[in-house]
């Protein structure tokens, strides 16, 4: 088996997230069951951003173990990119200027619920396995 590809991203990849894609985000639960949830994403240079509503479970979970992935989808489903990461900063989103970038690229349209209080979780990637996507890797991640 060949070990997972570590950061950077190559350009095809970087140019693959930019992409308004789908995507499924894991954490960690209490105990280390993992949870999934679908997601948009947003980026910021080379982290991931992921904005979260400051009731949502997720961002206990993020709190307490910063460790992430998070599953981009192909229009073919059965490709795929994994970002694995860490969440380096949780910050305010003020303004709501972060969801409306990430929800501008799927909608073209602001966030609708202007009365949110959000925060985003900024994601450093650290290794980045494929299947049948953009870049292919040999072996399963």
């Amino acid at each position: 088996m060949a070990p997972i590809p570590a950061a950077p991203l190559p350009p095809e990849l970087a140019n693959y997230l930019a992409a308004p894609r789908f995507a499924v985000v894991a954490t960690l639960r209490y105990g280390g069951a993992p949870v999934t949830v679908a997601t948009w994403y947003g980026l910021e240079g080379d982290r991931l951003l992921l904005s979260m509503d400051e009731t949502r479970v997720r961002l206990a979970h993020l709190r307490r173990d910063p460790h992430v992935a998070l599953t981009v989808l192909d229009d073919e489903w059965s490709r795929h990119l994994s970002l694995l990461g860490t969440v380096e900063t949780l910050r305010e989103d003020r303004g709501l200027a972060d969801i409306d970038a990430i929800t501008r690229r799927h909608t073209g349209e602001p966030w609708p619920d202007r009365g949110d209080r959000r925060l985003t979780a900024v994601v450093r990637v650290g290794r980045w396995p494929t299947w049948g996507g953009p870049v292919e890797m040999s072996g399963d991640g």
